[in-house]
């Protein structure tokens, strides 16, 4: 996971230049932040990954409450908390969502909700079954519900990753393997939860360019056209990541699309295709 260092939280307010920057939680004790925040309802959730809690700001009040994540009593006690966390923030059914280590083998997973009064409800508990294929550099990437079925997608470091299948009915648990050669990479995309498209303009919120600015950006481009050859060599890498994540994530849309009635008519073995 993706973090920075943090010893306080501050607020910058955008657009007014007399406004000073205000500390809304301080003590941190320099604990790991996982960049990717969450906005839901007028709250911006942050992961403290170090202390296994998650942040919870209010975006009007301009306070925080500190949520612990479920962890046995024997892991609090090795001081390494953070250690059981395996995902980032994520979004399941418009809800707050994060998987964490159940077992001191590392082989029992659970992914948690936050209901609207800020207590964590387990939404499900598996074994990993792929005892061969675990090891501690697996993180939840994804949690998807599919009406009784939670798809799972988790991806490892060195960018190997298997798909679970959870039935809500009867508590099993599918593998499947992904697709050899179309999985991207983790830096090549960044699942949104929560993204909602918006009308504004990106040129209403940061000003139109001023006649000097615009000078500049000419020179610029005058200078750069020299790079153009590099620039375009960049421009196929990145089409290419764009197509192999499309692909990907249109693949796990397909398994979404067949769920819940398929589970237990071929989509638990669909990996014996390719």
């Amino acid at each position: 996971m993706f973090s920075w260092r943090a010893d306080e939280l501050v607020v910058h307010s955008i657009g007014s230049a007399a406004e000073q920057p205000r500390t809304v939680l301080a003590g941190l004790d320099d604990d790991k932040i996982c960049r990717r925040s969450l906005y839901m309802d007028g709250t911006v959730y942050l992961l403290n990954v170090n202390k296994a809690t998650v942040l919870a700001f209010d975006v009007d009040d301009e306070t925080i409450t500190s949520i612990d994540l479920p962890l046995p009593g024997e892991r609090v006690a090795d001081g390494n908390q953070g250690s059981y966390v395996i995902s980032e923030l994520m979004e399941m059914s418009g809800r707050v969502c994060v998987a964490t280590l159940e077992d001191v083998d590392k082989r029992l997973i659970a992914v948690w909700l936050l209901t609207a009064d800020r207590r964590c409800e387990r939404r499900c508990l598996f074994h990993n079954a792929a005892v061969s294929f675990w090891d501690y550099n697996h993180d939840v990437a994804g949690v998807w519900d599919c009406g009784g079925v939670l798809l799972i997608f988790m991806q490892a470091h060195d960018e190997s990753c298997c798909i679970f299948l959870y039935d809500d009915a009867t508590e099993g648990v599918y593998m499947l393997n992904a697709p050899p050669n179309a999985t991207p990479e983790r830096m090549d995309y960044r699942i949104c939860w929560g993204y909602k498209p918006t009308l504004v303009s990106p040129a209403n919120i940061v000003g139109e360019l001023s006649q000097d600015e615009k000078q500049l950006h000419d020179l610029a481009v005058d200078l750069l056209a020299a790079l153009k050859p590099v620039n375009d060599m960049e421009k196929r890498k990145g089409q290419d990541a764009t197509l192999t994540t499309v692909c990907f994530m249109e693949f796990l849309a397909g398994i979404m699309r067949k769920l819940p009635s398929k589970l237990h008519h071929g989509i638990g073995k669909l990996d014996r295709f390719y």
